[in-house]
C-alpha cells in the first residue's frame, strides 16, 4: 500500500452585505443550529462557510446552518439564500 500527502494552497473569496436580512437571518441560524452560541460572530460564520466551500467545492447545495452560497453573477435563490455569494475561482486549488 503507498501512501501520499498533498499540501495545497488555495482562497476562497466572500462577499456579503452584514446590514442584510439574509445575512442576519443566516447569522442567527449559525448561531443556533451549528454553534448553539449566542455570541458568535459573523467571522466565525464565514469561515465556516468558507471551511465548506473548501472541503466540499459545491456552491450548489446548501450548507447546513446556513443556506445557499451562490457565485457571484449566478441567480440568487429565491428561498434559503444566506446573504453571502463565492467568488467563481473559489475551488482553483494550488498544489505545492
Amino acid at each position: 500500500m503507498t501512501t501520499q500527502t498533498f499540501d495545497f494552497t488555495g482562497a476562497v473569496e466572500l462577499t456579503y452585505d452584514e446590514n442584510s436580512a439574509q445575512f442576519k437571518k443566516a447569522l442567527a441560524s449559525f448561531r443556533e443550529v451549528i454553534t448553539g452560541e449566542k455570541d458568535t460572530t459573523a467571522q466565525q460564520m464565514l469561515q465556516h462557510v468558507a471551511s465548506n466551500l473548501n472541503e466540499w467545492g459545491d456552491h450548489r447545495r446548501m450548507i447546513e446552518g446556513i443556506g445557499y452560497v451562490p457565485v457571484v453573477g449566478d441567480p440568487l435563490p429565491e428561498r434559503n439564500w444566506s446573504g453571502i455569494q463565492v467568488a467563481g475561482n473559489y475551488d482553483e486549488r494550488h498544489f505545492d
